[in-house]
């Protein structure tokens, strides 16, 4: 089951409070599935973005702006179940990093932090394949606010990054077993 679907199974009041209380619902974890080689970056997933979507990112980002609001766009880290099993997550980063280039805000994607398996191992850090639990949801937050700190005293953290899923891929292959 996928945590929105875990989180309407009879969680109601107390899912809502938790996402007051804290900026999301805490979920137990589950470990994540490894796709099977053969069925590596078979699954589809939508790769555009649509024009509205992309009015109301610029009109947002220059809100922010122009009321003196530090804009950082970021994607939490994915399990490496799905970096496996989906088909073209090069495109969709390459989409956002264009797209937070043009307004000139910072885009860091945690599924390409360097180290993120160790961080944040499929078998103990997600509630599904895309949604860190809450075992883990503090050491994510640390590790988010420390790369902004970093960036904000001008450190160029891009070296803490992968630049894109095939090279995340390529240096992390042999030790996923598929």
């Amino acid at each position: 089951r996928t945590a929105l679907e875990r989180i309407k199974e009879g969680t109601g009041d107390r899912a809502a409070r938790a996402y007051q209380d804290r900026g999301f619902v805490p979920l137990d974890t589950l470990p994540v599935e490894m796709p099977e080689k053969k069925d590596w970056f078979k699954e589809e997933i939508v790769t555009e973005f649509s024009d509205e979507n992309v009015e109301f990112f610029n009109k947002t980002v220059q809100l922010c702006k122009d009321n003196g609001i530090e804009v950082y766009v970021i994607s939490t880290p994915l399990s490496d179940g799905a970096i496996y099993s989906y088909d073209a997550l090069d495109t969709i980063h390459q989409k956002y990093s264009e797209l937070c280039k043009k307004q000139g805000v910072p885009f860091y994607n945690f599924s390409l932090v360097k180290g993120k398996s160790e961080l944040f191992p499929d078998w103990y850090a997600f509630c599904d394949r895309n949604h860190i639990g809450i075992e883990k949801a503090d050491e994510f937050t640390k590790l988010l606010a420390d790369t902004i700190s970093r960036a904000r005293k001008g450190e160029d953290v891009s070296d803490s990054f992968y630049d894109s899923f095939s090279a995340y891929v390529v240096a992390n292959s042999t030790n996923i077993a598929g």
